[in-house]
């Protein structure tokens, strides 16, 4: 006979967490099989961590709740492993497909628990079962476990419902005011390893009525009584038994098979290391200079000028056509001005070079105006009509041509001096005693030597 089960838990804080990463198999699970973790599947909800969903669904019925509330339900759905077995004593796939269908309708119905936000089908272990968490949001929108699970007779109750939903797959419901208890993963391993055999101690047995039997007889008596107690319990014992026998070889293919895995990615190909390695050295390749290229855009936007012809314009100037392609002339008739903007600088009515930078023409075009004002106001000046930023740009511009023409003209008046010296040494040297030609030869004829 085949029982159908189904166990829940009240979980709050970091218990969440846990059995959410067990059930996504993110933490050790001693007695499930990674070889088979591919077939585990998401039957109700999404990939998403449990946790956040449960999270969400709180924020959206009332907000944080108090610290003693509990704020999921985790479900556990199965049946007697014996009921999934076919006749080759393999797992019967169409009865996983049933049995899965049907606990996800249950789950879906808000009258089991709540609202469930993630359900998980293990296919990984002896037994397959679905674990799910439920957030107990009662009909009137609040979280309130009590609602569903507040005594022993609305636990009873969640039991009958869920039997009513799978009874159809030939799955019984457990006793009704049953005192067993839910033996955990660890008890039922460390009984593995124990001594099955039943011992009678003859003498705790129940004495039968002395005037009935001799002392032989009593003795005869026990005996038998033993006997049927033991043929009582013998066929649960020995069904008990060989499903430890059968769990301590699952978990000695179990430890095979991590090896094997551990083996497995031991032996992971140089090449594929390689490969993965240069793609990593690519993409930050690719990140360096995506940098380097936003860097050097907010470089190149720091030292932009001001339009020449914009400055012209602020000052009240009027443009006009200039005689060469690429000038513009702005005049102003009251001050009776003219200046021609081109891409080489601001010229005046003379031709005369005025200003290269924004800063500059506006301090010469000022001048002539009348208005001596310093670098410092002349920026103060662009800053209140193009704001800080060109502002700031045109000063560094303005600084940097200044500084270039300093240094360009320390160099020519280096390069001046240096050639005054040299032709000041040269003159100031003795010139040689020279040895005109004729008085060699004069020499030469007389048989003087020089």
């Amino acid at each position: 006979m085949a029982y159908a089960i189904a166990r829940m838990a009240k979980q709050k804080g970091g218990g969440i967490g846990a059995s959410s990463l067990h059930n996504v198999r993110q933490r050790e699970t001693p007695n499930a099989d990674p070889s088979r973790e591919k077939d585990n599947r998401v039957i109700l909800g999404s990939d998403r961590p449990t946790p956040e969903m449960v999270r969400e669904v709180i924020a959206e019925h009332g907000g944080k709740p108090r610290s003693d509330s509990v704020e999921a339900i985790e479900v556990l759905l199965s049946a007697s492993p014996e009921w999934w077995r076919d006749d080759d004593d393999s797992i019967d796939r169409k009865k996983v497909d049933q049995f899965s269908a049907a606990a996800r309708e249950f789950l879906k119905k808000r009258e089991n628990g709540g609202i469930c936000v993630k359900a998980i089908l293990h296919m990984d272990e002896h037994s397959p079962h679905v674990h799910a968490h439920m957030v107990p949001i009662d009909p009137n929108g609040k979280l309130n476990c009590k609602h569903y699970f507040g005594t022993r007779g609305k636990c009873s109750q969640w039991q009958d419902r869920f039997h009513q939903e799978v009874k159809h797959l030939g799955l019984e419901r457990g006793e009704i005011g049953s005192r067993a208890r839910h033996t955990t993963v660890k008890e039922f391993y460390s009984a593995i390893d124990r001594d099955h055999r039943i011992r009678v101690n003859y003498d705790r047995l129940p004495q039968p009525p002395k005037m009935c039997l001799t002392k032989e007889a009593a003795q005869e008596f026990k005996e038998e009584f033993t006997k049927a107690l033991i043929a009582q319990i013998q066929e649960p014992i020995r069904t008990q038994l060989h499903q430890a026998m059968l769990a301590r070889d699952t978990r000695n293919k179990l430890k095979e098979t991590k090896a094997r895995l551990a083996k497995a990615r031991e032996e992971v190909s140089r090449q594929q290391l390689i490969v993965a390695e240069e793609r990593y050295k690519n993409e930050l390749l690719r990140e360096q200079t995506g940098n380097m290229e936003k860097r050097a855009e907010r470089a190149e936007s720091r030292v932009q000028d001001v339009d020449h012809a914009t400055v012209m314009k602020m000052m009240g100037y009027k443009g006009l056509a200039g005689a060469n392609r690429g000038t513009i002339d702005f005049v102003k008739p009251d001050k009776n001005l003219m200046v021609t903007i081109t891409p080489g600088g601001a010229f005046n009515r003379q031709g005369h070079l005025m200003a290269r930078t924004a800063v500059s023409l506006v301090q010469q075009v000022m001048k002539a105006e009348g208005r001596d004002m310093s670098k410092e106001e002349v920026v103060g000046w662009l800053a209140d009509r193009c704001g800080r930023d060109h502002a700031c740009a045109a000063a560094l511009l303005d600084h940097e041509d200044s500084m270039t023409g300093y240094l360009k003209q320390r160099s020519l008046e280096r390069d001046r001096s240096s050639v005054v010296q040299a032709r000041d040494e040269r003159l100031s040297r003795p010139e040689p005693e020279r040895i005109r030609e004729r008085d060699v030869d004069h020499d030469r004829d007389l048989g003087i030597s020089r």
